[in-house]
């Protein structure tokens, strides 16, 4: 989900579900393995520096055991 603030930003809000399968060694599973739900909450931030170029800031919190606390990502895509 997207809201435009005005004509140089936005804010999104999102989801990010994945699963692992059981954890093999050898091609054998490892014993007591388990499938493993990864869930994190996406924050995103969006503004425009100029017209070839974009900042977008994304904050991810884990919404499961198995993914990471916080995660933070930051990406300047370029129009040449």
């Amino acid at each position: 989900m997207g809201l435009s603030i005005n004509d140089q930003a936005s804010f999104s809000l999102g989801y990010d579900h994945s699963r692992f399968g059981k954890n093999k060694r050898e091609g054998q599973t490892i014993e007591n393995a388990q499938i493993q739900p990864v869930g994190s909450v996406l924050f995103g931030l969006a503004y425009r520096l100029s017209m070839q170029t974009n900042m977008n800031l994304i904050l991810g919190l884990g919404a499961t055991r198995a993914a990471p606390e916080v995660s933070i990502g930051i990406r300047f895509p370029m129009n040449f």
